[in-house]
């Protein structure tokens, strides 16, 4: 009777383990017996046939994650040079966008210093007008620029970079 009562004592002890021919965990059971059935084995064989194939099947997963890795790093890398064309176009626009608005000024400028041009005056009195607006775009984007220039300017966050465990040897012995 002691003996039935300790015997007892560890099965209560021990509830999340139960046996076939291996102690595993009590969840495995229906996945194991689901296995053996669709193979039309018995449980002990079906383990036995997962033991062998481990070697494999190990190998494929691995290839498949690899793969897959692969793809999502592609893909990502992808979009980084999306995003950064994206931004070099939005950066080009916002250029041309500040050229024409500097231009604007410096023209007002002039012409509110009283320096106006007719449509009849000469060639040359023409490009000398269009000269000192020029000259006064390049000094008020010189102008902005300092001021840019001032702004600071966003970190860019490092990205994680986690060393892959290398895969173990590959054993040819069973297969």
């Amino acid at each position: 009777m002691r003996s039935a009562y300790y015997q007892w004592k560890k099965r209560r002890d021990d509830k999340q383990f139960s046996t076939y021919n291996l102690r595993m965990r009590k969840d495995l059971r229906p996945l194991l017996r689901h296995l053996a059935k669709n193979q039309n084995m018995t449980i002990s064989e079906a383990l036995e046939d997962l033991v062998r194939r481990e070697n494999s099947m190990s190998r494929d997963f691995r290839a498949e994650m690899d793969r897959r890795l692969a793809e999502a790093s592609q893909k990502a890398s992808q979009e980084a040079e999306h995003k950064e064309e994206l931004q070099k176009q939005r950066l080009e626009q916002h250029q041309r966008v500040i050229t024409q608005l500097t231009n604007r000024a410096a023209n007002v400028e002039v012409q509110l210093e009283g320096l106006t041009i007719t449509d009849q005056a000469a060639q040359e009195e023409r490009e000398a007008f269009e000269g000192l607006v020029e000259e006064r775009a390049s000094v008020i984007r010189d102008e902005y620029q300092d001021e840019l220039s001032r702004i600071p300017k966003a970190r860019r966050r490092s990205s994680a970079s986690l060393p892959r465990t290398p895969p173990p040897p590959p054993d040819n012995s069973t297969d």
